[in-house]
Formats: C-alpha cells, structure tokens, sequence
C-alpha cells in the first residue's frame, strides 16, 4: 500500500527546504488518500481556470479587445439581453459588435466588470468556432 505524497507544508532543516507529506494511506492507483485527491483536483481546475483566464487576456488585449462593460459602451458594442449558452448551459450576455454581430459575454454586474468573452471560458467552444 503507497502512502499519500500531498505536500502539506514546506519546512527548514538545517537550511534546506524539506516538505511535510501527508504520509496516510492512498487510494487504489492513486498518489493521494481520498482528502487529497479531492484537494489535488480542485487545485487543478484552479490552475485550468487561471490558464483560461491568462489565455483570454493575451487574445483580448492582442485582438484590441474592451477590457469592461463600460469599455463596450464606449466602443460602439450594444447590449441585446440575458440568454443561456445552448452548450453549457451557463448564463451569458448578448451584445452586438460595432460590426452588428452578436457576441456571448460572461454576466457582469457592473460598468467596471471585467469583459470575458464567453468563447474564452465555455467547455464547448470548439463546437461554435467556425471552420477556417
């Protein structure tokens, strides 16, 4: 039986850096117990969502993108109503391109909210990229 290896802590020895492992029994074919398989995946998706959230803002700021609804106030963007993504089921916002077409934004609740496309952040965007 493997023992669990969830580095709980980093501590000092004799000036090294040494880490405290969690050390109890890990599940079947796994390198965690059950505590830390569930923690070591809610980091992952923490790291997805940050990657996510990187990636999006290389693309907006590459692309000229409105960093807030404000910004798409001011730049000629229109705000057309509440849906729901037919992918994933997650709420959006419709706006309209100065170019009259439409475009899914994440909810945000104030003229400062950050602007995220919802392409950026949708499990299923793939499906709705059209084909190059």
């Amino acid at each position: 039986m493997r023992a669990c290896t969830f580095v709980l802590k980093h501590k000092m020895v004799k000036g090294k850096v040494q880490d405290v492992v969690c050390g109890l029994a890990a599940q079947d074919g796994s390198e965690y117990c059950p505590r830390h398989t569930f923690l070591h995946n809610i980091n992952a998706q923490t790291e997805r969502d940050k990657e996510v959230h990187r990636m999006e803002t290389r693309r907006a700021q590459a692309a000229g993108m409105p960093k807030t609804r404000g910004e798409l106030m001011a730049g000629g963007y229109q705000y057309t109503g509440n849906g729901e993504c037919h992918s994933c089921e997650a709420r959006i916002e419709w706006w309209k391109t100065p170019k009259d077409r439409p475009a899914p934004f994440d909810p945000m609740p104030e003229v400062a909210s950050r602007a995220v496309s919802h392409f950026a952040t949708c499990k299923h965007s793939a499906r709705w990229r059209k084909a190059s």
